[in-house]
């Protein structure tokens, strides 16, 4: 084969990529695989003409294969990528470049990185059709911002060194870090993450509308300047007026549809929320990152470490107690350390109230694994059947010493009102009979210690000792429940 010159190799890479492709029922692209080698064989000669800033580039598919072709022996400080379209999956693995950006850009298919040493990957401003995904990594610094991915965000098997920052992100799916190690010295924050609802915008719909907004900024305006310089001025009603004027063959959708998709794309809220869904599965984070304004309705975390997490200003799911998205009991004690390392967090950050609702649920989750055993989904009476007790009367009546009203409501009941009855209707006397009144007064005396205001003689002094007994308990869950409740 005729080695190209330096011309026809810049004009390869710039040409139409549709030639090379087919696309068959599914929607699946179907390369030429001479194509692809040839792309990728001479790539590393592209960028040593074209300089390592790879602006406005069709970028077909990248596989273990293609890599072999040409990137192996690529050695760059870094790589940018800018404005791109990549029209297929892009896996890198083990490259020798130390700094990989990414602005601007768009990916039909998931971009992974597998056993790659980073020095730095910052990926911004982008959208992901699939997901992104990191393997056995090493990363200095790891950056995503202001990034759209309809499905997932995957790191394993990873160790973050220096800087960690995902922030203004849009999920379509989860957040999923799993056996990593986050040890970010430096910098370190997770914040704006959103979730994508796919019901209402699916990446083919945004797709469509960011090929013809595209086409709406080349376009000159009325005043003939260049239309590029208004895509931060875009006005939607002038980008509907000229999707009015297409034809419909351009569309790619009934255009009433396009049309609606258009106003649900311009305003981010109507197809997002703040219920992410982020994982945690055996992850140990050994240096501060703060979790910054996140709705952790959807948090979950399984044999983590997180207790350098910091969280500021989360919405948490909050009913009486505190509620993570996955509550196994199969798994031991796994669930209660989960819910006793946010105990430990929000007592460290003086956040009582969210630490008392911690508490709440580290002692439901001990009462369930000890009242029941779980076998092939169905629940036993467990052997350790009588602490179960102990925990239930722990709740019931002392509300886990994190709620005074309860103790105290029952404190009330019990000594103006049931107490008494006893009294009245149940205890045998031998020189007085006396009625509701007096039974009161006793009920008093024995309910607080230092106020006596009877003196009559006791038949049965077990009735007096119960009541001493359980209503020392109530005032003292009251007096904790009130600390509790007040502490600064």
């Amino acid at each position: 084969m005729k080695k190209p010159s330096n011309e026809n190799i810049l004009n390869f890479y710039q040409s139409d990529l549709s030639i090379y492709y087919s696309i068959d029922k599914e929607g699946v692209l179907i390369w030429n695989e001479d194509f692809l080698n040839q792309y990728w064989h001479y790539f590393s000669k592209f960028i040593e003409l074209n300089g390592n800033e790879l602006e406005g580039l069709t970028i077909p598919k990248c596989s273990h294969l293609a890599l072999t072709q040409g990137l192996f022996d690529l050695e760059l400080d870094e790589l940018i990528f800018s404005n791109c379209i990549f029209l297929d999956e892009v896996y890198f693995e083990n490259l020798k470049i130390k700094k990989v950006m990414f602005s601007s850009c768009t990916f039909d298919e998931r971009l992974a990185f597998s056993s790659y040493n980073f020095d730095l990957i910052e990926i911004k401003s982008s959208t992901f059709g699939k997901s992104l995904e990191f393997y056995n990594c090493e990363i200095n610094t790891f950056r995503l911002s202001h990034n759209k991915i309809f499905d997932s965000i995957y790191l394993k098997d990873s160790i973050v060194f220096k800087t960690f920052i995902m922030d203004y992100l849009s999920v379509g799916e989860s957040i999923s870090i799993e056996k990593c190690t986050l040890s970010p010295s430096l910098e370190s924050e997770v914040s704006g993450i959103q979730a994508i609802n796919k019901n209402i915008i699916t990446y083919k719909d945004f797709s469509i509308v960011e090929k013809h907004k595209s086409d709406f900024i080349k376009k000159p305006n009325d005043n003939a300047k260049e239309g590029f310089s208004l895509k931060f001025l875009i006005n939607n009603d002038e980008f509907i007026n000229y999707v009015n004027k297409l034809p419909d063959s351009e569309l790619g959708m009934v255009k009433e549809e396009l049309i609606r998709k258009i106003n649900i794309i311009d305003y981010e809220y109507k197809y997002t929320s703040y219920e992410p869904v982020i994982k945690l599965e055996n992850v140990v984070i050994t240096h501060p990152i703060t979790f910054y304004s996140i709705n952790l309705k959807n948090f979950y975390f399984r044999n983590s470490n997180i207790e350098k997490v910091i969280f500021s200003n989360c919405d948490w799911n909050i009913t009486d107690r505190l509620v993570l998205a996955e509550e196994y009991i199969k798994n031991g004690t796994q669930i209660e350390n989960q819910f006793r390392q946010l105990k430990r967090i929000f007592s460290k950050d003086h956040n009582w109230s969210m630490s008392g609702f911690a508490y709440i649920s580290e002692m439901k989750m001990t009462r369930r694994r000890l009242g029941y055993m779980i076998d092939d989904g169905k629940r036993y009476l467990s052997k350790d059947a009588l602490e179960y007790v102990i925990y239930f009367f722990y709740e019931k009546i002392g509300g886990y010493t994190q709620n005074f009203t309860r103790p105290l409501t029952i404190f009330l009941i019990s000594t103006f009102i049931v107490f008494p009855l006893i009294y009245v209707f149940f205890e045998p006397v031998t020189e007085i009979k006396y009625d509701f009144t007096f039974a009161l007064k006793k009920s008093i005396s024995n309910a607080f210690p230092i106020v006596k205001l009877d003196g009559n003689i006791y038949t049965y002094w077990s009735l007096k000792a119960f009541q001493i007994i359980f209503s020392t308990i109530l005032l003292t869950f009251i007096v904790l429940g009130l600390r509790k409740r007040f502490k600064q």
